[in-house]
């Protein structure tokens, strides 16, 4: 039963992964047609800066979250109070953070399927 949340949290990480290399195929054909240039490298090296500069903080923000909500590892069994600011810090600061990621996305992402086609046409015609 455990099973079954994990190898769910793996597929729509798996499924993320997936979407992050098209998006970032799509920029690069958009790059193109915008710029005149084909900067694969650049695009595609800047995502794993952002990967490695985001786990980075995460990190950082995890240690102090540890910090703040005094998790002592020397004991059996954490306080109350601990325990509520563990769940609450693993589950609030991510819903903020995902509802305004989709909010984001959906407002300023411009590269949709109809746009995809446009930019397919203009470097055929290349």
């Amino acid at each position: 039963i455990l099973c079954i949340p994990g190898i769910m949290i793996y597929l729509g990480y798996g499924m993320l992964n997936v979407i992050m290399t098209i998006f970032l195929s799509d920029s690069v054909d958009y790059g193109e047609v915008k710029n005149a240039t084909r900067d694969e490298s650049v695009i595609f090296s800047m995502q794993t800066f952002t990967v490695k500069l985001a786990s980075g903080l995460a990190v950082f923000l995890a240690g102090l979250v540890v910090d703040w909500i005094n998790l002592d590892t020397t004991v059996k069994v954490q306080s109350a109070k601990t325990l509520t600011g563990l769940r609450l810090w693993m589950t609030v600061p991510a819903i903020i953070l995902l509802v305004i990621g989709i909010f984001v996305y959906k407002s300023r992402y411009k590269l949709d399927d109809k746009k995809m086609e446009e930019i397919k046409k203009q470097l055929d015609q290349k």
